[in-house]
């Protein structure tokens, strides 16, 4: 029972602070009023029931208004009435049950949907279930509904918070009931708050203010919203209005989706227009469009490249529009077939051209320009423009073009280079390939210097390393010193006087970031230029072709080779260089610095001789300049340092090492003669690093295992060489293949060295004493002929089965070893 009873109708009795009601079982209850802050009230409630203590607190915005009543409004429970006293009661707390209540200073036991109480002296039935279908009635819902639109709405308001896009989508889900029912007792709230929205600014809007429904406009696309501001919105919206017309867009919160209630009641009932692409297009005038600004015009086309329904076909709605601006600044319809086109881009900002030319500094733009050109926009021949009128400027002996007009100049450039024609870019290239139109790197930025695509390099920090001291920078400060004369400097290195066949770097921090793809398409390098013939596919370089005279190099070796730079870098070295020069250029080009040259009189190169060179440019200077630092720093030549004596950043190279005829360290003896007598490297390596008392250690221990050899003085050392003649040498060469196929792959299990885990049926020892044995019972080594001088005591040979060229046969096979004597 205690907790049936409406908490909230304290906040309408005037003279009431508390309500306290105990009952003989114990339970309690206490409503208490706080109205010390008006118009903000608050209510707290708390008790005990059933041994259960509560407590809630509410707060409210609560309004009053007394209304004198009108002569014609009577009734005879109210004789003598004159005016009375209504009450609205907004509530604060998030998730309130509260709203939708309304009392006659008692709760009635109905429900109004709306999201606040309303309290009135209205006349009721017995039951108190609902207001009774008088003119007393009436009048006061009259009075309810002045004081929610006149009152509650601006004070919620006042609170920006609370006059917001939820309290407005579920107030506007009761008014839409109300919109067809006219003798509805609530429609008089529907009526008046629709008055009130439509002229006073109590609407939220985009930018956190607020706007009537008559100055107000809603969209639900974003791109429309930041595209048009308040004043565009008038222009566009209201172009019969003197002066300027400032409407305001929406909360961009109002949509279809999140409030599908309150959107329908302002476009439904306080008639508000919604914008749409289609709309806002239709709309578009010449007059609105002339008043707007070059940049508006580069987010207009950005929008429509979104839009394709609205220009893209012949019949759309914008191509009767003059959305097209003119250098001129008059406007133009598209071209509704591309075949009759009504302008066409600009070349520049200063082009001279009979034809209408879309503005240049809209048309830069690259999304503008994307646009345009899809809507059938195009060049008036811009490739010759440049090719006719620009780069002829740069070809002069002196040519004196600006920082800044070679930056437009170079806009144009690019602009031609996206032309669509395969055959206008070729004609370009070939054109920008041959004129000296790029800004190179020097200290007098008064100065410009242009320079040929092939003279320049990408400033990469390798580049500036590798040729510092030998680009333009340091000729232009030399010449600077001598006579002044920049001008001559320039046309001396413009004719390749000075330098190698690059010698200066692009100016990039001159240049759009998007020039790089154009320089990179110009064969601007960004590493050392090498010039060197290709091999065919058979490695072969052609270095002469002519009737009775065929020369070419063996193995990709191009004695031509040539290396820019390289020359001043080696003698001006650094160890920086050193290791550049070595891991980037000798490495990848080791087969150009010597090679055999295969000479014929024939093209087929038959009868052909072979001699080996070196190369000039490359190889020559490789091997007789000292380059080549050991770990102190000092430089050596090649032929005076051994692989493993250079640092660590050098890649090891055996290839390399063995072009430039540099020593063989002890580590690769070891690794040659190690396999040969049976020793492990490493073994050996400590054999050789070990202390002279050690050396005779082994020395004593391989006299004591002599003793279970001897030599057998009836072996003569004049032994023929066993002879198995083969009959069929097709047929053995098949056997030979198909016994190495069955064999099994070699197999290494990772230890503390490597050790082989796989083998063959066969012992190589015995399949080598079986095959190197004569028809005396000699057996015989393979390589000095003579017969082996040691067996065991048994009578069967000592030898060593060495295995041959392992890094290079994977298989288990027995052929692949040498039976060789001890000596």
């Amino acid at each position: 029972m205690l907790r049936d009873i409406e908490p909230e109708v304290i906040l309408f009795l005037s003279t009431l602070e508390e309500i306290r009601i105990e009952t003989d079982t114990g339970d309690n209850l206490t409503i208490l009023k706080d109205s010390t802050t008006t118009p903000e009230v608050a209510i707290v409630v708390e008790g005990n029931k059933h041994g259960s203590a509560f407590f809630t607190s509410d707060s409210f915005l609560v309004c009053n208004k007394r209304f004198n009543k009108p002569a014609d409004i009577h009734h005879e429970k109210r004789e003598g009435i004159e005016d009375r006293e209504v009450s609205v009661a907004f509530p604060l707390n998030e998730g309130s049950a509260a709203g939708g209540k309304i009392f006659a200073y008692l709760p009635i036991r109905s429900d109004t949907g709306f999201p606040f109480l309303i309290n009135a002296d209205f006349i009721l039935p017995s039951s108190r279930e609902d207001i009774q279908d008088v003119p007393w009635n009436y009048w006061l819902m009259e009075c309810v509904a002045d004081l929610i639109a006149c009152e509650l709405l601006p004070l919620l308001k006042k609170r920006k918070i609370l006059l917001n896009v939820r309290f407005l989508e579920s107030f506007a889900n009761r008014l839409n009931n109300l919109v067809y029912d006219p003798e509805d007792l609530f429609y008089a709230i529907y009526a008046k708050v629709r008055e009130v929205l439509k002229n006073e600014a109590l609407l939220p809007t985009n930018d956190n203010s607020f706007v009537s429904a008559r100055d107000a406009v809603l969209t639900r696309s974003d791109a429309v919203r930041s595209l048009l501001t308040d004043i565009q919105l008038g222009m566009l919206l209201r172009p019969n209005v003197d002066g300027n017309a400032t409407l305001k867009w929406l909360s961009a919160a109002i949509t279809l989706d999140r409030t599908p209630s309150l959107r329908k009641y302002i476009m439904d009932s306080l008639e508000v227009e919604e914008v749409t692409p289609a709309m806002f297009a239709r709309r578009l005038s010449e007059k609105f469009l002339s008043s707007q600004t070059d940049e508006w015009f580069i987010k207009f086309y950005k929008f429509l490249s979104d839009q394709p329904a609205l220009w893209s076909s012949s019949g759309s709605v914008l191509r009767t529009k003059p959305i097209l601006r003119l250098k001129d600044g008059t406007h133009v319809n598209p071209p509704q077939e591309t075949s009759h086109p009504t302008a066409y881009f600009s070349v520049g900002p200063t082009t001279d051209a009979s034809l209408s030319i879309v503005k240049w500094e809209i048309s830069q733009d690259e999304g503008a320009y994307d646009f345009l050109k899809a809507l059938g926009l195009q060049e008036s021949d811009l490739v010759a423009e440049v090719v006719e009128t620009v780069l002829p400027k740069y070809k002069q002996d002196f040519p004196t073009v600006s920082i800044n007009d070679h930056l437009c100049d170079f806009a144009k450039i690019e602009r031609a280079y996206k032309t669509d024609s395969r055959e206008k870019i070729e004609r370009l290239l070939k054109a920008l390939r041959e004129t000296p139109f790029i800004l190179a790197e020097h200290a007098n930025a008064d100065s410009p210097i242009y320079l040929r695509p092939d003279q320049l390099y990408f400033g990469t920090d390798a580049l500036r390393m590798y040729f510092e001291g030998n680009n333009l920078v340091s000729w232009v400060e030399i010449w600077k010193e001598q006579n002044d004369n920049l001008a001559y400097l320039q046309k001396c290195f413009r004719s390749d006087i000075l330098g190698g066949p690059r010698g200066a770097f692009v100016n990039l921090d001159k240049y759009p970031p998007t020039a790089r793809e154009l320089f990179k398409d110009l064969e601007i390098l960004d590493s050392v230029q090498i010039e060197r013939k290709k091999a065919d596919l058979q490695g072969n370089v052609t270095i002469m072709s002519q009737h009775g005279k065929h020369q070419r190099g063996v193995n990709g070796f191009d004695p031509n080779i040539s290396v820019d730079g390289l020359k001043h870098a080696l003698d001006n070295l650094t160890l920086e260089k050193s290791t550049f020069i070595w891991n980037h250029i000798a490495i990848p080009n080791a087969d150009c610095i010597k090679g055999f040259i295969e000479k014929s009189t024939t093209q087929n190169y038959g009868n052909s001789r072979s001699d080996e060179h070196i190369s000039d440019s490359l190889g020559q200077l490789l091997i007789d300049t000292a380059w080549l630092p050991d770990t102190d720093g000092n430089m050596h030549k090649p032929s005076e340092i051994a692989l493993d004596d250079l640092p660590g950043s050098f890649k090891k190279d055996e290839k390399l090492a063995k072009k430039l005829d540099m020593p063989i360290s002890q580590n690769q003896i070891i690794d040659l003669i190690a396999p040969a007598i049976g020793i492990p490297p490493d073994i050996l390596t400590q054999i050789v690093k070990a202390p002279p008392e050690t050396i005779e250690q082994i020395e004593s221990l391989l006299q004591s295992s002599s003793e279970s050899t001897f030599i057998d003085p009836s072996i003569s050392q004049a032994a023929s060489f066993p002879v198995n003649p083969v009959s069929n040498p097709e047929r053995r060469e098949k056997q030979i293949l198909l016994e190495l196929g069955k064999t099994p792959d070699k197999e290494y299990t990772e230890k503390l060295r490597s050790v082989r885990t796989s083998r063959n049926t066969i012992d190589p020892k015995t399949w080598l004493s079986t095959h190197y044995t004569n028809d005396d019972d000699q057996m015989v080594c393979q390589i000095c002929q003579e017969e082996m001088p040691f067996k065991y005591r048994g009578g069967n040979y000592y030898f060593d089965a060495v295995e041959m060229l392992k890094e290079y046969f994977t298989k288990e096979y027995e052929a692949q070893f040498l039976a060789l004597c001890p000596e």
